[in-house]
């Protein structure tokens, strides 16, 4: 059994679908971590029997119609659990019902999404699992000890540590402009324009009082580190000449656990990371005054509210110093967020993905059409456009009969990079030493007790026997291994 797993952004992503994927392994199941923005070309090539897909929306939608016809299972589970407005997320949504119907399973945070999806007849009932997260598995024994361990580069900074936590994707974007990121909310989803421009110039402003912010608490607090971390789908570059303290460091680097298993505190503004950190069990700052929109209630509530800077000084102050507690009204919230947004948060959501996936598998009485897989590697499903079309056309198909790399450029007999595939996602790239990196503490730290323990796999990249035509791939496999 095969199954690829998508990776949107590994800062974010890879921890949990790397622990996905070792228990998968466990029962057998060879898995291959796919990049979100290769996944095509991936995919393809490697003709997997099962898909877990990032998310189902339009953007995606063709390429997920084109898994269903070749026989290759779809599941999805959702890296954005948490919304603020149900109507935004169903625009997000195929309007092909055909389409979601033959989705073999949708996996939620927890049972809030669930049921709404039922009821809004996103999916049927029978297709809906509420599991949890595995990225939220991090924050619970043993696998905290895993995240402490593969994010060694968060002991270069000395304790006290304080993160500030930034969510201006839009107003500051890596992997697209301000405007591409409007037309694309116009044009593909049908949100309001208007709505986007004014929310991205809210979180223009948001971004500019966070750090004004984070210079002034530098200042204050000379014996404490604090680490701005910008959202993973932000340019580092917009924060370039804004750090005016030695003790403030804007740092986009790993997996968040890593950093909130580290932390005092945790600073946001209306940001899913105050989830994290109070399931890692720190406290999370809100800084009220500072303006912030869509409202993200859930996050929100698990954090301690902070009318002023005084008062955020103040609270902050008493963390450093060891004599704050987190409000009883504030744990009566949290827990209220926890039990309608999360399932059970202990440490097990990968296991129940990984054993739905398994039941699925099992079911199945069909193979993925590797030759249809094979046409799509080679592109000759893709539309012809501009002056050479045919001779496009043509040299696909001449690769194809003579099984050459996809790759193959005729004009320069070598492979090439295809058309599109820019330095702009370089931070998506993840290799096999990051793999490695994370195999090697979850299964460590799996051997605590034996419910938990996972077995020992083979990391590497894809070889040719994985896949059904020659090409340089760039996901990362993690099998079972023979060692017995």
């Amino acid at each position: 059994m095969r199954v690829s797993l998508i990776v949107d952004h590994p800062y974010r992503d890879l921890p949990g679908a790397v622990l996905l994927a070792l228990r998968l392994c466990k029962s057998g199941v060879t898995c291959y971590l796919v990049p979100f923005n290769k996944r095509e070309r991936e995919v393809w090539h490697l003709a997997p029997d099962f898909v877990l897909l990032n998310y189902l929306r339009k953007n995606i939608q063709e390429f997920a119609k084109q898994l269903v016809e070749a026989n290759i299972q779809i599941g999805v589970m959702d890296t954005e659990g948490i919304w603020a407005n149900w109507d935004h997320y169903e625009l997000t949504l195929p309007e092909d019902t055909d389409l979601r119907n033959k989705v073999k399973g949708f996996f939620t945070w927890g049972p809030q999404l669930a049921e709404i999806a039922e009821q809004r007849c996103w999916y049927s009932k029978k297709q809906i699992t509420v599991t949890g997260s595995p990225r939220f598995d991090l924050y619970k024994n043993p696998w905290n000890r895993a995240s402490k361990q593969f994010s060694l580069y968060a002991n270069e900074y000395p304790k006290p540590m304080v993160l500030i936590s930034s969510k201006a994707g839009l107003a500051n974007p890596q992997f697209s402009t301000p405007e591409s990121i409007i037309n694309a909310a116009d044009r593909t989803y049908g949100f309001k324009r208007d709505e986007y421009i004014e929310r991205q110039n809210i979180q223009k402003a948001t971004m500019s009082q966070l750090i004004q912010l984070a210079n002034s608490l530098a200042s204050s607090f000379p014996e404490v580190t604090f680490v701005y971390r910008p959202h993973p789908f932000e340019n580092i570059r917009g924060y370039d000449g804004m750090i005016q303290n030695d003790n403030l460091h804007v740092i986009k680097y790993g997996d968040i656990s890593g950093w909130i298993l580290r932390a005092s505190a945790v600073i946001q503004r209306n940001c899913s990371t105050a989830i994290d950190a109070t399931l890692g069990g720190v406290p999370a700052l809100s800084p009220r005054w500072i303006e912030s929109w869509p409202l993200l209630e859930s996050a929100e509530a698990m954090s301690v509210p902070c009318d002023s800077e005084n008062i955020l000084v103040k609270t902050l102050r008493s963390i450093i110093n060891g004599e704050f507690d987190v409000p009883q009204e504030v744990k009566n919230k949290q827990k209220t967020v926890i039990d309608k947004w999360f399932h059970k948060v202990d440490g097990n959501s990968h296991r129940r993905v990984s054993d739905k996936i398994i039941e699925m598998l099992s079911k199945s009485q069909t193979s993925p059409k590797r030759s249809l897989c094979k046409e799509h590697a080679y592109g000759l499903h893709e539309n012809f456009i501009g002056t050479r079309r045919n001779v496009a056309k043509v040299a696909r198909h001449l690769r194809l009969s003579l099984n050459l790399p996809t790759q193959l450029s005729f004009s320069k007999f070598k492979t090439v990079k295809p058309i599109g595939f820019t330095d702009r996602y370089t931070e998506k790239k993840f290799s096999l030493s990051d793999v490695e990196n994370l195999v090697e503490p979850l299964i460590s730290s799996s051997l605590i007790n034996e419910t938990s323990a996972l077995d020992p796999v083979e990391v590497s990249t894809v070889k040719e026997k994985d896949l059904i035509a020659p090409y340089q791939s760039e996901s990362i496999v993690i099998a079972p291994s023979n060692v017995t």
